[in-house]
């Protein structure tokens, strides 16, 4: 472990009829050498196929690029519908005027 802090996690998703999110703190340990390797080739497993890492033009780039892990051991956590949280704070001021939210694009 290189570092130990405080560190925040937010995930905000906006699709059509899907606008909610989710935030989290908690302690953050930087993680290099082979046990970020290890966390990160588990990660990999997860989102591309066996076939995929297989490939040359594929695998060793994605390896290449995760010598680092942050891990976030989360503390809190909260969840978010825009338009209830809106509602709530704003009065339906966000969602009911166009141009106050913008794009994620």
């Amino acid at each position: 472990m290189a570092a130990q802090g405080q560190a925040g996690l937010t995930v905000d998703c906006r699709r059509a009829g899907i606008e909610r999110g989710a935030s989290s703190c908690g302690v953050a340990e930087v993680l290099t050498g082979a046990q970020s390797k290890d966390l990160n080739e588990m990660i990999l497993g997860r989102y591309l196929s066996e076939e995929a890492m297989s490939d040359p033009r594929v695998g060793p780039a994605m390896i290449a690029m995760n010598d680092v892990t942050i891990r976030l051991i989360p503390g809190s956590w909260s969840w978010w519908h825009v338009k209830v949280l809106d509602q709530k704070i704003c009065s339906g001021a966000l969602t009911g005027t166009p141009g106050y939210i913008l794009p994620l694009d």
